[in-house]
């Protein structure tokens, strides 16, 4: 009525694909401290994510790590074998591992070729495990099933002026575990990797729930960054679900082996202390034995005495609701709700 003109504004992302390439580094990645420190094990994780999420098996993907070019025109196209122009596919790695433009420069060493699987199996550490104490970009390149380019990437490290500026204040106190599954039910092993930031520790593991707890401590020997794996026998104590707490404690360290490559350190730091760390991660224990699918519910609305089936039951009147289960080892509690439709058609039935 008062003739006002309205208008909106809508932005919308236009994807090259439905698909997109998940890359995450075995160990956590900080700009600003400079980890993970050059010479010391750096891997990834690599899957092809559909819309909804879903892991794509059998993808074959090319990682490779460039020097960090990000003032001088492009040395070397690392996309030449793929489709499309550089200016396209750079566009397209800025978006996807928020890198700025020209920012990578000559291929450092050989390339990793991996095809995805399931597993939860850290890829290609000596390809990206950096040489020197600069900064570099991991590049990842593969196809989806409609052969459109996917391209990701990360940049990690720091330049010299960057060490120059910031020497290294702190060390890699972080650890990843990833699961072999998403779900287990009790009688499984679940196996959990991680990636060790410290040489020749000690781990235990403390698992369980209200109900009850188990532990295990192992030695993880070897070099910082060796991957390992852990089986955790999930029983009783994880029924509905347990929490499983991660504690790496690492003696005296040999300043050879937390610094392979010489980085300028800050004169408050002592790398060689003993250190520790702790972490969890949730086990998802689904009780399949008290729990139905949806719509295994029969519900069954009748007047009394009666067997067939009503749609409207008259205000005031009487009648039977008859309920089926489905065969289960536990009982069950039934709870029913009356509701004015018309609340529900508005609210909603969740």
């Amino acid at each position: 009525p008062t003739r006002e003109v309205v208008t909106a504004h809508l932005t919308s992302i236009v994807k090259r694909s439905s698909y997109h390439l998940a890359v995450t580094p075995s160990r956590p990645v900080d700009k600003d401290a400079g980890t993970p420190l050059p010479g010391t094990p750096l891997s990834v994780y690599v899957k092809v994510l559909s819309e909804d999420g879903d892991s794509l098996s059998g993808s074959s993907v090319t990682l490779t790590l460039h020097e960090w070019d990000g003032n001088a025109p492009l040395h070397e196209d690392p996309t030449a074998k793929l489709q499309g122009t550089a200016e396209q596919l750079r566009e397209a790695a800025t978006k996807s591992g928020l890198l700025p433009v020209d920012s990578w420069g000559e291929q450092v060493g050989d390339a990793c070729m991996i095809t995805t699987d399931d597993s939860s199996t850290a890829h290609c550490t000596s390809t990206l495990t950096l040489p020197k104490a600069r900064k570099y970009v991991v590049l990842a390149r593969a196809k989806d099933p409609n052969g459109v380019e996917l391209v990701s990437a990360f940049a990690v490290g720091k330049t010299a002026s960057e060490w120059r500026d910031r020497p290294l204040w702190t060390l890699d106190d972080s650890v990843t575990i990833h699961q072999d599954k998403h779900e287990y039910a009790v009688g499984d092993v679940a196996s959990l990797s991680l990636i060790s930031p410290f040489q020749n520790a000690s781990a235990l593991f403390i698992w369980g729930n209200g109900a009850g707890r188990k532990s295990k401590q192992i030695k993880l020997g070897g070099a910082l960054g060796k991957r390992h794996v852990i089986n955790v026998e999930i029983g009783e104590e994880c029924r509905f679900g347990c929490t499983v707490l991660v504690l790496l404690i690492a003696p005296d360290q040999p300043q050879g082996a937390v610094l392979p490559v010489e980085v300028p350190i800050s004169p408050m730091l002592d790398v060689t202390l003993p250190r520790a760390l702790s972490r969890t991660v949730r086990l998802k224990v689904p009780d399949t034995h008290r729990s139905f699918a949806e719509g295994a519910i029969e519900m069954v609305v009748t007047q009394p005495g009666e067997t067939e089936p009503v749609a409207v039951v008259e205000p005031g009147s009487n009648a039977t609701v008859r309920l089926v289960l489905p065969a289960a080892e536990a009982g069950a509690e039934v709870s029913i709700f009356v509701v004015d439709k018309a609340m529900l058609d508005v609210g909603g039935a969740g």
